[in-house]
């Protein structure tokens, strides 16, 4: 007789290494994604673009500009001279900007008054920029001499330093008592940005502003704690 063996199946179980490298590889995966991300982000530069629309017909300190920005959103905003914030700010997209315009509480100012574009006004006086420190005055030269009408900060980048600043354009009122200027903050390169920023002066019939000079609030307490000899 012939004595036939049974035949077990054998059953192969997944290697218990398998698991702890899926989870290596994943980790990997997700590692890299992120590093692709920060690089990315780092190397996207920062683009704010502002257009002066025009001055209000019915206050003669009020003006518009419009903002184009890359990270927080393209929108409206009416300003006043003078003064460091909106009156008004409203997010717009290509197809809303124009019924923003019309609609009654952007329509009732009448931003109708064209400027005089460059940065020489209708009566001579010229603006000029110049970095001190880790600021930007603003200068004008007003025939007698030149006063500073102001001073912005540099904007800090990632790298530790800061970007270069420079008065792109200006718009004035017709009797040159107002002026809008658009100071340009640019860094090539990792962390870049390239931003806009507007600023309003009143100006009184010197050429001076009728906003006071920004001042070192350090400096000026230790002058005032300074004992005299």
């Amino acid at each position: 007789m012939i004595r036939e063996e049974s035949r077990k199946m054998v059953v192969c179980k997944p290697l218990k290494m398998a698991e702890p490298l899926v989870w290596l590889m994943s980790g990997v995966i997700s590692l890299c994604i992120m590093l692709s991300a920060t690089l990315a982000y780092a190397d996207h530069d920062q683009v704010v673009r502002v257009q002066f629309v025009g001055w209000s017909a019915t206050s003669q300190d009020t003006y518009l500009v419009r903002l184009i920005d890359e990270d927080r959103g393209n929108r409206l905003e009416i300003r006043e001279v003078g003064k460091p914030t909106a009156i008004m700010s409203v997010g717009t997209t290509p197809s809303t900007v124009n019924r923003v315009l019309e609609s009654e509480q952007f329509a009732n100012w009448s931003f109708t008054v064209l400027p005089s574009k460059g940065l020489s006004a209708p009566n001579g006086w010229r603006l000029s920029g110049q970095e001190a420190g880790v600021s930007l005055n603003i200068n004008l030269s007003n025939g007698k001499g030149i006063v500073v009408l102001g001073n912005t900060r540099l904007k800090p980048t990632g790298s530790g330093a800061f970007a270069e600043a420079r008065i792109s354009e200006a718009y004035w009122s017709a009797d040159s008592s107002r002026v809008v200027l658009v100071v340009t903050h640019s860094k090539s390169g990792a962390w870049g940005l390239d931003v806009d920023e507007a600023y309003g002066f009143k100006l009184n019939s010197s050429g001076e502003s009728e906003k006071p000079v920004k001042t070192d609030d350090k400096a000026d307490k230790k002058k005032s704690t300074k004992k005299k000899p």
